[in-house]
């Protein structure tokens, strides 16, 4: 058995790559490289973070959700239309 990738395993990788996949680079389980698109194929939200110009985020947006009390005070959304075609905002 041969470690070299075959044609076929190229083709789903530049096909998953296509639509935007990453794939970890490892050897033996340490990390070693992250295929991702070329630049100016991948999204724009990625962009920033290939130049390292950001960082992905972390954790779980969920999570915080779960933090927030069950109700956050504000007023009906007919109120602050009203307002708002008033002027009063």
């Amino acid at each position: 058995m041969s470690n070299a990738l075959e044609d076929e395993d190229l083709s789903a990788t530049r096909a998953a790559l296509d639509m935007e996949a990453r794939f970890l680079i490892t050897d033996p389980g340490e990390k070693v490289a992250l295929l991702t698109p070329a630049p100016g194929r991948a999204p724009a939200v990625d962009q920033p973070i290939a130049e390292r110009r950001a960082k992905r985020g972390r954790g779980s947006l969920l999570d915080v959700l779960e933090q927030l009390p069950a109700s956050i005070p504000a007023s009906p959304s007919g109120e602050i239309l009203d307002e708002l075609r008033s002027g009063r905002m």
